[in-house]
């Protein structure tokens, strides 16, 4: 027999409130990816941590080209650099971070966020193996592009250069700068997890005292001898036990003990 559900009162547990609801299931819808993307295993945490990783490397790049461009700019010598607007120091700079490392970036990004996932559920050590994975794709791609610019000239020795010296000694800088935010980013995903877990213990805390009937009331406590004994608040006497009170005792009869209480003899 089920009992009737009396509606909460004001000392009853608190619920998660709709509109917290409403917006973790707009957290949740936001975050899903199309059904093409997560067929072949790509999901929204793997994106975020493969456009961490990649980031990271951008702005090292960026960093490292800015610290070029303004040594020379103090030191700038025409007669120092070739012809053309990508010889000039404003050339290098855009070279060293986009145009050269682009092959890679893309490369980079779509491998670490289709196959080479980097997640919480890994460990640090796999994480940096799956990030010298994407960079041998990412050196992959230098050399194909490598290959497609220097092939036109006929020059064995630009060929050679284009697809073996060039792209090898890009890519290991870039594999190496990628190993870092790889680290960053499995760090930052770990830092979620956990922060996602305490968040869910509490959820189910919350969940538990909200399922407690409020209209029962705790047992009334009281201390006795120093310990705690709960009470119950409406406590009915027994009444197989015999709550009269005894009666007195009888004098004794015996004449020896009588005589106790006699007054003295005369003198």
């Amino acid at each position: 027999m089920s009992t009737p559900k009396t509606p909460p009162g004001p000392h009853s547990a608190p619920h998660a409130s709709p509109g917290r609801r409403a917006s973790s299931r707009r957290r949740r819808r936001g975050s899903r990816l199309p059904d093409g993307l997560a067929d072949v295993g790509v999901t929204a945490g793997s994106v975020l941590a493969a456009a961490v990783a990649v980031g990271v490397l951008i702005v090292v790049r960026f960093v490292v080209a800015l610290i070029q461009l303004l040594g020379n700019a103090v030191a700038y010598d025409p007669s120092a650099y070739g012809s053309g607007f990508l010889a000039a120091p404003v050339g290098l700079f855009l070279r060293a971070v986009v145009l050269d490392p682009l092959p890679f970036y893309v490369v980079a990004l779509l491998a670490l966020a289709v196959i080479f996932h980097v997640t919480a559920t890994v460990s640090l050590l796999l994480a940096l193996a799956r990030a010298v994975a994407a960079g041998v794709a990412g050196a992959a791609a230098l050399v194909v592009v490598g290959l497609i610019a220097s092939v036109p000239s006929g020059d064995v020795a630009t060929i050679v250069v284009g697809t073996v010296f060039a792209p090898l000694a890009l890519g290991v800088q870039l594999t190496a700068v990628l190993a870092g935010g790889v680290t960053l980013s499995w760090l930052w995903a770990t830092r979620l997890e956990a922060a996602g877990a305490a968040t869910a213990i509490d959820a189910s805390m919350i969940d538990v005292e909200g399922d407690e009937d409020p209209s029962v009331e705790p047992p009334e406590k009281s201390s006795v001898g120093g310990e705690e004994a709960s009470v119950s608040a409406h406590a009915v006497p027994d009444p197989a036990v015999d709550t009269a009170e005894a009666p007195a005792p009888a004098p004794p009869s015996d004449p020896e003990s009588l005589a106790r209480f006699a007054p003295p003899a005369p003198r």
